[in-house]
């Protein structure tokens, strides 16, 4: 598959201004997987203590 950019754009701008939205996503996302991931793991272990037999 070929991309077709734009004539003024260059290849160092394209990889610059891709590299800048993955830390950027990862910048908004972040706080937001810390606070819903110790919840399911809370809820993991809250249900395997309740499974496992004396």
């Amino acid at each position: 598959m070929k991309l077709f950019r734009s004539r003024g754009i260059t290849k160092t701008q394209v990889v610059l201004c891709s590299i800048l939205g993955v830390f950027g996503g990862v910048y908004i996302w972040k706080p937001l997987i810390i606070e819903k991931l110790p919840q399911k793991k809370k809820e993991i272990n809250t249900d395997t203590a309740t499974i496992t037999p004396e």
